[in-house]
């Protein structure tokens, strides 16, 4: 051992060291003692104390309306607590200095009544007993804007067919 983080004694069996950093490895290693002295040291035991989860992956997005998105992700891991919620905002802005709405809840998750024509940021992330983990990477997509106006109107009468007339424009 390197270093010592603590000593302690007792006459149980079993011992629980507490203040200790997330995610980190601590090894033990344990010796008895009597009137005679000290033993010899066990052999040492290792184990990792849970850390909030990973942040996920970046999110997807995927069946954009004029009005709404849908944003899928994937599980990131969860550093020894089971994830009990997950949390995805989207923004107009890539900072999310203004959120526009965040959503609990397993992937998929729509979001609507968005404005048409309008770029969105998503960011999802995990949380578990030991708190919230760092958001996902940022991504984006557009909501689908009204067609544009259409140009170069022309109306003309049919010369061979009585009561027709071609309509055509450019998109």
């Amino acid at each position: 051992f390197t270093s010592e983080v603590s000593t302690s004694t007792s006459t149980s069996t079993s011992l629980t060291f507490t203040g200790l950093s997330n995610g980190t490895t601590y090894y033990v290693r344990v010796r008895a003692n009597n009137a005679a002295g000290a033993g010899d040291w066990s052999s040492g035991a290792n184990t990792t104390t849970w850390d909030v989860p990973s942040a996920p992956a970046e999110p997807s997005i995927s069946d954009v309306t004029a009005d709404s998105l849908r944003v899928s992700f994937t599980a990131p891991g969860n550093n020894g607590a089971a994830i009990s919620a997950y949390q995805t905002q989207i923004s107009t802005s890539s900072s999310f200095s203004i959120v526009k709405e965040t959503k609990s809840g397993n992937s998929p998750i729509t979001f609507s009544g968005l404005d048409n024509h309008t770029t969105y940021y998503v960011r999802t992330r995990a949380s578990n007993s030991v708190g919230w983990g760092a958001y996902s990477a940022t991504t984006s997509d557009a909501t689908l804007g009204h067609p544009s106006v259409p140009r170069s109107i022309s109306a003309t009468a049919s010369p061979s067919v009585t009561g027709r007339v071609l309509v055509s424009w450019t998109a």
